[in-house]
């Protein structure tokens, strides 16, 4: 998972946490903020119902409408009064019970108030009941004052309001997640920047990371150009001490050579020259390897047709008795990931083989494949057998020892391909040949 991604992951995860325990927190605030609003409207009506109630010393009701809350009028208005005796006998109900079933009022004990909640025909009512000892005449009688709420238009307001908070919620989320990913995007962009220069840096557009970025980065931005010169520092120098090494021995070989060439071909001599010759090879092949400089991380893209075309050029020179008919198939502009000393090398080789072997066609072809090109060098020639397929890649093995060579030429080239993470692959070509191919990376 890639660091933006994860970032901005964790940043939902936390904006969704905390919008949902904050838009929860305000509803239940709002919620026992109207309960609590609603249970004082409630205590209200019941102290008026109170002041306006008067019992005579049958028992009788009378009640001071000029006292009491409107809706108590009118049927149906959603709040309701009820008056009970001790046995819960309903003494005194307000007009707007009519036509209403409501949930029956309760009895409470002396100095009792209590609010509860009842459910009735699929609506809910909120009521509130306070027993008293009142004084009728000479006598006390004790009653319990019921005031009921229909809990319709409260659900509804609850409901509206949870609505309206989580779409503002939900609103202001996305508008978070806008700013917050403005924030990444922005807080991301000296590594982004980072990255487009390594991408230039394998492209060979440059040699180093030249942008300047917060400190943070600036630490990984210095280790990666100490990286990039340590490398070609230490490459320069293998390569050197390899080439001086192999120089300073091939002068006392060449007079070892001289020496026994002008000797007789005695057994001695024979083993001599067949180890000096060993030797030589040997050096041979790491001349070759000192002069691959390998894949870089810098490597810039190399146009392959003008390769090709100096190569074929010498070969024509080479192999001109043999009048080589070359299909060139490369288009101009084709490029691909090689740097240009093992482009000689490794084409060099190759063709020359494919010259050496050819009755007389070779021919060169490259595909393109995703980010790859796929290159096939054929010829005409021999072929190379089952048994020879793996053994020619051998360094020293010769298919045919009555021709020239040292045999190293194809393990020079599997070395080079493997530094650029690719390998050979022998089959027969339609012409009747060898049919050699290998892939290496193409520059966008």
């Amino acid at each position: 998972m890639s660091l933006k991604l994860r970032l901005i992951i964790s940043s939902l995860l936390i904006l969704v946490f905390f919008i949902v325990v904050t838009g929860y927190t305000l509803d239940k605030a709002f919620y026992r903020a109207n309960k609590s609003s609603l249970q004082e409207q409630l205590t209200t009506q019941l102290y008026l119902l109170m002041a306006a109630t008067e019992i005579d010393k049958k028992n009788n009701i009378n009640m001071a409408a000029s006292l009491l809350e409107s809706k108590f009028s009118l049927p149906s208005s959603g709040l309701y009064a009820y008056i009970t005796d001790a046995n819960n006998n309903i003494l005194w109900k307000s007009l707007s019970t009519i036509g209403v079933k409501t949930p029956p009022p309760v009895t409470q004990k002396k100095g009792t108030q209590v609010f509860s909640e009842a459910r009735l025909n699929n609506t809910d009512y909120h009521t509130l009941s306070y027993g008293v000892n009142w004084l009728a005449g000479d006598s006390n009688i004790a009653i319990t004052f019921n005031i009921q709420a229909d809990l319709s238009g409260f659900n509804k307001q609850i409901l509206d309001f949870r609505t309206t908070l989580w779409s503002w919620l939900a609103g202001m989320a996305v508008l978070l997640l806008i700013a917050l990913s403005l924030l990444l995007y922005w807080g991301l962009l000296p590594l982004k920047q980072v990255v487009k220069e390594v991408n230039e840096i394998e492209a060979g557009k440059q040699d180093k990371i030249n942008g300047h970025y917060p400190p943070e980065i600036q630490v990984l931005s210095k280790s990666i150009n100490q990286l990039i010169e340590h490398a070609r520092s230490r490459q320069n120098r293998y390569k050197n001490a390899l080439g001086d090494l192999a120089h300073s021995l091939k002068t006392p070989l060449a007079v070892i050579r001289s020496t026994i060439d002008s000797l007789s071909k005695d057994d001695i001599t024979q083993t001599l020259d067949e180890h000096i010759s060993k030797i030589d090879n040997t050096i041979q092949y790491q001349l070759q390897r000192a002069s691959s400089s390998g894949k870089a991380l810098n490597q810039s893209a190399l146009e392959l047709l003008p390769t090709i075309k100096r190569i074929h050029s010498t070969l024509n020179k080479v192999y001109q008795e043999k009048n080589v008919s070359f299909l060139n198939n490369v288009n101009p502009g084709q490029t691909i990931t090689l740097g240009e000393d093992d482009a000689l090398e490794l084409f060099g080789n190759l063709l020359e083989n494919a010259y050496k072997w050819c009755q007389s066609t070779v021919e060169i072809n490259i595909q393109q494949q995703n980010n790859k090109s796929i290159i096939c060098i054929e010829d005409d020639g021999p072929g190379i057998s089952a048994d020879n397929k793996k053994k020619i890649l051998e360094r020293g093995y010769r298919a045919d020892s009555s021709t020239p060579g040292h045999g190293i030429g194809l393990a020079i080239v599997q070395d080079i391909l493997s530094m650029y993470q690719s390998e050979l692959h022998i089959a027969e070509s339609p012409l009747g040949g060898a049919k050699i191919c290998f892939s290496l990376a193409t520059h966008s």
